[in-house]
């Protein structure tokens, strides 16, 4: 028998013969979308909960349920199945299939009763959003790594979901920039801290409330180009240019000279991006001012309301051949998901069983093997559009992830951006630029448009491939 509880977003299915409550939802709890430089959720991205089995009295079930809602402090659940389980009592089999939303009896002072009901339905809603906006708060500012002496912390307080695993396999599935063996090097060399006190060792069992913290030295941090730039805003969302070379958030090295830190000297503590772009990208960065309306754009990138359009130089055999000629529209519809068969532990591509993705590319100018490209993602996995040009055959120039040779990214790995890397990529960051953006504003309703043209350092790229064409004709 199924129905809908007010107290859960989620379908309740009474099973009478296991005499168990399954609660089964796939809803997430944003707190701001985003990745960090390694393809990483930033913790502000949660999956609260896939599925629940709880016996009737089951206390620690209902407890585990209130800490996936992140309904800390209620006790909603204690009246829910002391409810479901009169009502487990009084149904039969027969009744399990009957229909989900029966239409009640009336009774008398049924209306004053509704009324009393809904009254007291309205007082909980309030209270459940004043808690869950209390929650968000603190989980959003426990996401930010905090840096105490010589170590920063890895991402907030760990939940329920959490309790149980090992150190090392925890850090390996959560953070896999490191694999489990690097993560249980260092917890022996004792650069993992649990409650700031050292891993005792890789195997030992996580708790509720648990805070991990990696050593990470100060050190002088690698030069960028801090010039971030208000390009426009409305009511309370603000797109902001991000030059090239500059990483979203800290990572490796990178501590103050991010985007996040950036942007908050700019406008304000208040304000962060509700999305991403790798580092070497440039391009239009969409930010807000408030956790309501960030979490109002999150649900509008997942819901594909945003229309986005990156402008890319490209080099490859394909683009040489009539089909490729300036004007020329065509899609790449291929699923994305990890490459198992790759040496780049990281590395995603276009596989079987990956997730579905879809790009329409658009052929703007053309020089020999090279073109300026006009490309639209309607899906946001990660690399997307890296992806579908490279396996189209016309990898983006500076793109060593997903050139062809694998070694070309090995060799940058171990050695740095050499002469030999940039010659074999052809340039010395992936030509890729976030050039517009629009939307519906979630409170005004209008239009929310921004641009951003070619970046300088693109546009003397193609100016130089467009004479070297000319000279070889």
């Amino acid at each position: 028998m199924h129905f809908a509880h007010p107290a859960f977003a989620a379908i309740v299915d009474v099973d009478p013969a296991v005499r168990q409550i399954h609660f089964a939802s796939a809803d997430r709890f944003d707190l701001g979308a985003g990745q960090d430089d390694a393809g990483l959720p930033l913790g502000r991205n949660i999956e609260l909960m896939k599925s629940l089995a709880i016996g009737r009295d089951d206390a620690r079930g209902l407890r585990r349920l209130r800490l996936a809602f992140g309904w800390f402090q209620t006790s909603i659940p204690a009246k829910f199945a002391a409810s479901v389980a009169s009502l487990k009592r009084s149904t039969s089999l027969s009744d399990l299939s009957t229909s989900p939303d029966p239409t009640p009896r009336p009774s008398p002072g049924s209306d004053r009763l509704a009324a009393a009901r809904s009254r007291r339905a309205a007082r909980k809603s309030a209270s459940r959003e004043r808690r869950a906006q209390e929650m968000a708060d603190l989980a959003e500012k426990s996401a930010v790594p905090q840096v105490f002496g010589e170590y920063r912390t890895l991402g907030g307080p760990l939940g329920d979901i959490c309790a149980g695993e090992r150190v090392d396999a925890y850090l390996a599935r959560a953070y896999p920039f490191f694999s489990r063996a690097q993560w249980q090097a260092r917890v022996e060399s004792g650069e993992v801290r649990v409650n700031a006190q050292p891993a005792r060792k890789a195997s030992e069992r996580l708790r509720v409330g648990d805070q991990l913290a990696l050593w990470h030295p100060a050190e002088k941090e690698p030069e960028v180009d801090r010039g971030i730039r208000v390009i426009s805003e409305a009511g309370g969302i603000m797109a902001v240019h991000k030059p090239p070379g500059l990483p979203m958030h800290e990572n490796g090295p990178y501590r103050r000279n991010t985007f996040a830190a950036l942007l908050q000297e700019l406008v304000g503590p208040e304000w962060a991006a509700v999305h991403r772009l790798d580092r070497e990208t440039s391009g239009i960065v969409i930010c807000a001012g408030s956790f309501a309306l960030r979490s109002k754009l999150t649900e509008l990138w997942s819901a594909h309301g945003v229309r986005k359009e990156y402008l890319a130089i490209a080099r490859g055999s394909a683009l040489a051949t009539d089909a490729m000629a300036p004007g020329s529209v065509f899609d790449v519809e291929q699923p994305i998901g990890d490459l198992a068969t790759s040496q780049i532990r990281i590395k995603k591509w276009v596989v079987p069983d990956g997730l579905p993705a879809s790009t329409e590319f658009s052929v703007l100018k053309r020089a020999g093997e090279c073109a300026l490209i006009l490309a639209r993602p309607r899906t946001g996995r990660t690399n997307q559009i890296r992806i579908h040009a490279a396996w189209s055959g016309f990898p983006l120039l500076g793109d060593r992830l997903f050139h062809p040779d694998e070694s070309v990214f090995l060799d940058w790995y171990e050695n740095g951006l050499t002469p030999a890397v940039q010659a074999r990529v052809g340039f010395h960051r992936v030509a890729l630029h976030a050039a517009r953006i629009a939307f519906t504003h979630p409170q005004t309703n209008t239009e929310f448009v921004a641009e951003s043209p070619l970046p300088a350092d693109l546009e003397k790229l193609w100016t130089e491939l467009s004479v070297l064409q000319s000279a070889q004709e």
